[in-house]
């Protein structure tokens, strides 16, 4: 898959443990092809629910592009396979 669950369900882990702590959540938005079919909804439901826990406890959501990061790399860093 690509790891929303798990982030998902980690984040929850860590929200309970410490509940006074504002999270900082990072999220990267697939690839407009991506490798798996549901990484658009996956990415979806996952900034939902980050987003709310953001909003719930005055926390901040930072979406990153893996489009940007994968011309970055090539264009800048010569790396043809990011």
């Amino acid at each position: 898959g690509t790891g929303s669950g798990l982030g998902c369900a980690l984040h929850e882990h860590l929200a309970a443990a410490l509940p006074k702590v504002r999270p900082l959540h990072c999220v990267a938005l697939p690839r407009k092809i991506g490798d798996v079919a549901v990484g658009a909804l996956n990415a979806c439901l996952t900034l939902d629910r980050l987003s709310a826990d953001a909003r719930h406890r005055r926390g901040a959501v930072v979406l990153l592009s893996n489009e940007l990061a994968a011309r970055l790399a090539a264009d800048v860093f010569k790396q043809p396979r990011p």
